[in-house]
């Protein structure tokens, strides 16, 4: 990393910390002179996002399982 993007970055993250979402905007700008100047870890940043959406969503169907399953003990045991 050259010298002039470490003093952009800090620049902007000694800008005013407006928070606009979850990311302050100092942050947000620091993130994207980041991805811009380092182009290949676009491809790593937008595949660890395709990685955690799937991951969330299998974690999801599991939880929907677990709590099927749950239900079908708790009915079979008040048959007991």
């Amino acid at each position: 990393m050259n010298i002039v993007v470490l003093v952009v970055i800090i620049e902007v993250c000694c800008k005013c910390v407006l928070t606009v979402g979850n990311m302050s905007v100092g942050r947000r700008e620091a993130f994207e002179v980041y991805r811009r100047d380092y182009e290949h870890n676009d491809h790593t940043i937008d595949s660890n996002k395709r990685t955690l959406k799937q991951l969330t969503i299998e974690a999801k169907q599991l939880g929907e399982q677990l709590a099927n399953s749950r239900n079908k003990i708790s009915m079979s045991t008040g048959f007991l």
